[in-house]
């Protein structure tokens, strides 16, 4: 995109007659595009580079006008923009920063930073970072954040930080009972013998309603949990004399088998 062709034609049907003081590349527009300066009544909004935009050769820059926003409105917008824009998450980082020395209790602020500390390797202070973003937040969305930390974590192999998310969020009241499950059985079957608790696993799957006791992957989680805790006969057991053999599918089945094989050599199930 350039002045010639779409910012001068606007400029020059806004000011038909000369005035002094004002042109084109004094224009906000401009100035915006190729000076890289926006008034502080405005706000840019993320509109990622694609496919379209990258073959062009061109960034586009939404602005919504924001006449009474704050100082730190600004600064996280901003930095929002710098990461998902402009690709420079580290950039965006001192912005966030000076957001939570004056408003410490910003979470949106505060979940961004996690996020970036996160993609940037810094796995325990982006744990710390957003169990404390999510402190006050509903179930939906602190599950959703949760779903795609622990992703991101089994990825990179960092059991310690993930067991130590999970213990935060799925030792809460108001959980779901799929996190529940999935926590169970990854706190019973995490790689790390530190980071592995099959004592809070099986508290996870007693917080579970009587209609889920004969769900097959609430057994195996089960089964899993006894074996991390070194009870190698309940473990066992949860699965031979439990009702999975008949609620079990195909698949399901498998992964007991293979389960009862690394409890009968007395091993827990590590799940890699």
């Amino acid at each position: 995109m350039t002045w010639e062709n779409f910012i001068e034609p606007y400029f020059n049907i806004l000011h038909q007659k000369p005035e002094e003081g004002v042109s084109v590349k004094k224009s906000f527009a401009y100035r915006a595009l190729f000076d890289r300066t926006i008034p502080v009544w405005t706000r840019p909004l993320v509109f990622p580079p694609n496919q379209l935009t990258k073959g062009l050769n061109q960034q586009i820059l939404l602005l919504r006008v924001a006449p009474n926003q704050s100082e730190n409105e600004i600064r996280f917008h901003l930095a929002r923009f710098v990461r998902h824009v402009e690709g420079q998450p580290e950039a965006a980082m001192p912005m966030l920063e000076k957001i939570l020395e004056s408003a410490p209790e910003s979470s949106l602020a505060r979940l961004e930073y996690a996020e970036i500390l996160a993609g940037l390797g810094k796995y325990e202070k982006a744990v710390d970072e957003l169990i404390r973003g999510l402190k006050d937040a509903e179930a939906p969305v602190r599950e959703n954040y949760v779903a795609n930390f622990t992703k991101g974590l089994l990825a990179a192999k960092q059991y310690k930080p993930l067991a130590k998310l999970l213990h935060d969020m799925a030792g809460r009241k108001d959980v779901s009972p799929g996190l529940l499950v999935q926590s169970a059985w990854l706190m019973a079957t995490l790689p790390d013998d530190e980071a592995r608790d099959g004592a809070f696993a099986l508290e996870l799957l007693d917080k579970l309603d009587g209609s889920a006791s004969g769900n097959a992957d609430v057994l195996l989680a089960r089964a899993a949990a006894h074996a991390a805790k070194g009870d190698f006969p309940a473990a066992i057991a949860a699965i031979d004399e439990s009702p999975f053999p008949r609620v079990a599918s195909p698949d399901q089945k498998r992964i007991g088998e293979a389960l009862k094989a690394a409890f009968q050599q007395g091993k827990p199930f590590v799940n890699q």
